[in-house]
């Protein structure tokens, strides 16, 4: 079982930004299994949840331009059915946090750039942010260029990979998401331990009239 107190706290944070969050979503981050059946599932709007997330990342001193950038993203996971992915993760981002891993007003600069390859330094903070502007730094790169390669250093999760290759694809490109992981999680066959990063990867295209095909999974 979750420490209540940990979620205790982030309710206390939404509530002293001047929202009301809706405690069912993260519910699954805290109660037991057999609990979560008594817990009926609520059924929140876009604009709602937008609010709420606003409302945490602000009082977690995020700017503003910053906290739109992520919230467009942590939405994408929800809207699209990735819950992990979305605002469930916000109870890990709040202890991260608290332990001082992350940081709430990150500098992000490209550091290092060319006509076709840049590199991000994300200054300590959520990964949506960085990996926003990666994104449409390759899109600019790929638009004068032919292709564009931009790697993201110092940063933290960024959600749901889809959610950036998706985004060179509607602007009629080909668009490739891939990061790294914090720790293995993954164990070999054979094995006890776990060796292996999640990895996760996205593919995304165009598609003609039809919506752009999109492949999101991790290789694990």
């Amino acid at each position: 079982m979750r420490s209540p107190s940990a979620l205790a706290r982030l309710l206390d944070t939404a509530r002293c930004s001047g929202v009301r969050w809706t405690a069912s979503l993260v519910a699954d981050r805290v109660l037991p299994i057999g609990l979560l059946r008594l817990w009926r599932d609520r059924r929140v709007p876009p604009d709602v949840l937008r609010a709420q997330l606003h409302g945490v990342f602000r009082a977690w001193g995020m700017s503003d331009e910053h906290a739109a950038v992520t919230i467009g993203h942590v939405l994408y996971a929800d809207l699209h059915g990735i819950d992990s992915h979305g605002c469930a993760m916000l109870l890990a981002y709040h202890r991260q946090r608290a332990d001082g891993i992350l940081a709430m007003q990150p500098e992000i600069t490209i550091v290092q750039e060319s006509a076709t390859t840049a590199l991000v330094d994300g200054g300590g903070g959520l990964g949506h942010a960085p990996a926003d502007l990666a994104m449409r730094t390759a899109i600019a790169k790929c638009r004068t260029a032919g292709v564009g390669v931009v790697a993201v250093r110092h940063s933290g999760h960024f959600g749901a990979a889809g959610s950036y290759a998706s985004m060179a694809a509607r602007e009629g490109m080909i668009g490739i998401a891939l990061t790294s992981v914090r720790e293995p999680a993954v164990v070999p066959s054979g094995a006890t331990r776990a060796r292996f990063g999640t990895n996760p990867i996205a593919f995304a295209a165009p598609a003609g009239h039809a919506p752009p095909f999109l492949l999101d999974m991790a290789t694990s």
